[in-house]
């Protein structure tokens, strides 16, 4: 498990990173096994810093055996860091 140890914005969006550079993770993943609950904002800030993420959806089952049409995320590309290095001053 590796469920986060507080629920600020920044360590969610720290932890939604970090496992997304593993593969895929779905709605449901982030909820129960990173205790993040609403994962979505957190990828959308993620988006606006230049993180692309793609999102898709599938058909899953929640720990009760529900089945919900869920999110399910996809690091596609990061931002380069070294851009702003490489401007003109």
């Amino acid at each position: 498990m590796n469920v986060i140890k507080n629920t600020s914005k920044e360590t969610q969006r720290i932890a939604i990173l970090s496992a997304l550079r593993g593969g895929s993770k779905s709605t449901i993943q982030f909820r129960e096994e990173f205790g993040i609950c609403s994962p979505a904002p957190r990828v959308q800030e993620l988006r606006k810093r230049g993180y692309e993420i793609a999102t898709t959806f599938r058909d899953e089952l929640d720990s009760a055996g529900v089945k919900h049409r869920i999110g399910v995320y996809t690091l596609i590309n990061e931002p380069d860091k070294t851009a702003h290095h490489n401007k003109p001053l």
